[in-house]
């Protein structure tokens, strides 16, 4: 197991700094052997004038079963508390931290426990163009994959199931700001069928400035034959193209020499949609797959195109203010 002692600057808690804001750590991992995946958030969420809630989200994807598993618990009660060191936050008795995460559910409609490890080998994949704009006022959201491509080791029991998730694959990722961005998409994958170690980790979004909302900005990276490829540089913002619908998105990403375009197939049936609550705005209808599919066609650097195919072990995301017909929304408020 690659492992690193040393957490990254940015898996820091930064809500203890915001008046008012969200943050998240979450957990993405798919089954090797396809149809089924995970998404664990640890969240904190701080209206103005109060104090900061914890919450904790599972949502557990089963291409066999009539839809995906949703629980949601949250700790008024009980501050969450940011840790220092590997520890990154502790919510109730559930916490996650530097190669590991443990939590339960309790509350209805369902249980859940999980008690996880996973590799911190692979260094963090910035979510913006560059580091310094962590530093900026704009844009007001803040997105980083600490692991953009890991391996968990564990294992987690919902509904009374036990589920082995010894070997899944997928990222850890940590994001915060005083609101959500305005509409976004975000896709992740790992092990393609052409090239296991592949991976892509990249985010779409617009950003408002004023009472101007922006075209879509995209930012990402492409890791292929051993080799990280910046996608989203200055040189490659005419060639950001995005395509959300209700079943998945179209899209083109360019740079590092090279133009990545893809087309990513989420059933409906097989999403499902989460409420966001925004500190400063309206909430979010958040549609997550971590089953979809995922076709990629790479050209450039000067060899033949590329096909990278991953039939139906991708993370696929979109946030928006609209309802998606089709996906079921999840039973829970936020926080």
């Amino acid at each position: 197991m690659a492992t690193t002692s040393v957490p990254h600057p940015l898996t820091r808690a930064r809500f203890p700094e915001l008046d008012a804001g969200y943050e998240s750590w979450f957990i993405r991992a798919a089954d090797p052997a396809g149809g089924r995946a995970v998404w664990l958030r640890y969240t904190v969420h701080q209206g103005p004038g109060h104090g900061p809630v914890g919450s904790l989200w599972l949502t557990f994807f089963d291409r066999s079963a009539d839809g995906p598993v949703a629980l949601k618990e949250s700790h008024p009660d009980a501050p969450p508390v940011a840790r220092e060191g590997a520890s990154y936050v502790r919510i109730g008795d559930s916490v996650i931290g530097l190669g590991r995460a443990d939590g339960r559910i309790t509350a209805p409609p369902g249980a859940a426990r999980w008690t996880l490890r996973f590799d911190t080998g692979e260094p963090p994949a910035l979510g913006l163009p560059a580091e310094a704009m962590y530093g900026w006022p704009v844009p007001r959201a803040k997105p980083v994959s600490i692991h953009p491509a890991t391996t968990l080791h564990g294992e987690l029991e919902v509904g009374g199931q036990r589920i082995d998730l010894e070997g899944w694959r997928g990222c850890v990722g940590h994001n915060w700001g005083p609101e959500h961005t305005p509409e976004w998409v975000w896709m992740q994958a790992i092990g393609f069928d052409e090239d296991a170690g592949a991976w892509l980790d990249c985010a779409f979004g617009r950003v408002r400035l004023g009472p101007v909302l922006t075209p879509w900005l995209g930012s990402g990276w492409l890791h292929l034959d051993g080799t990280r490829h910046k996608l989203g540089d200055a040189r490659g913002l005419i060639a950001t193209r995005v395509d959300p619908h209700a079943g998945g998105c179209t899209f083109r990403l360019a740079g590092s020499g090279l133009t990545v375009t893809g087309t990513v197939d989420a059933p409906t049936p097989a999403s499902i949609a989460w409420r966001y609550s925004d500190p400063a705005d309206t909430e979010r209808l958040v549609v997550h797959c971590s089953i979809a599919g995922l076709q990629l066609r790479v050209t450039g650097a000067g060899g033949a195109p590329r096909v990278l195919t991953l039939v139906d072990g991708a993370g696929y995301e979109h946030g928006s203010r609209r309802p998606t017909a089709g996906v079921v929304v999840a039973p829970f408020t936020d926080p």
